[in-house]
């Protein structure tokens, strides 16, 4: 159709009726906005799998955590977070309100069971216990072992005061000696597997002893 100079009414055959194209464009932007969901969703899952395949992958030596950490698990929750401040979706919501709500009943559920929970803390050799004073200023993280012995000793006492049972032993002390972050892997695995016997059988907690 001839075009009218200066004027600005649309050709109604080569533009088709007003308001033809909306509803194309609205399909469009919900197409985006369900895909952009399940994209959202699918960071949220490999956010919250990371830690375990990141293990997963230390144990099998494909990776080590001290690249995983810094490389994949931060930058994605510094990226969720930034999405979540400037770029805000409802799914965002819904994992807030779920992180909340099962951290709050994780945590009740801690305290109704803790007098039903036996802990045993076993510990190896050469942990020092006094802080060297070498080990201050910027060295301070080499004295992570005696600081974590005596957590794990304010912790048991902790429990134990709130109607728990937890029991930390330093091996060296109770005549047992070359024990290693890895007692298990230790030759000396025999003394600690009898140990653990004797700590569950104390408590009833050996299933083959009732079987007997």
């Amino acid at each position: 159709m001839p075009r009218i100079l200066g004027t600005t009414a649309p050709d109604v055959h080569e533009h088709g009726p007003p308001g033809a194209a909306l509803p194309a464009v609205e399909s469009v932007r919900k197409a985006v906005r369900h895909h952009w969901a399940f994209a959202r969703i699918g960071m949220y899952l490999l956010l919250a799998s990371l830690p375990l395949l990141a293990i997963s992958a230390h144990v099998f030596g494909v990776v080590s955590m001290n690249a995983t950490g810094p490389l994949l698990i931060i930058p994605l929750a510094a990226t969720l977070i930034v999405l979540c401040v400037f770029a805000p979706h409802p799914i965002d919501r819904i994992v807030g309100h779920g992180l909340g709500w099962g951290m709050f009943a994780c945590l009740v559920y801690d305290v109704f069971r803790l007098d039903t929970v036996y802990l045993l803390g076993l510990w190896g050799d050469f942990i020092p216990k006094v802080l060297d004073p070498i080990n201050t200023g910027p060295r301070l993280t080499l004295d992570s072992r005696r600081v974590n012995v005596e957590r794990s000793r304010l912790f048991a006492e902790a429990i134990n005061r709130h109607g728990g049972n937890a029991t930390n032993v330093i091996l060296p002390d109770i005549g047992i000696f070359g024990g290693t972050h890895f007692l298990m892997l230790d030759t000396n695995n025999v003394q600690i597997a009898n140990l653990l016997s004797q700590f569950l059988k104390q408590f009833s907690l050996d299933g083959r002893a009732k079987g007997s």
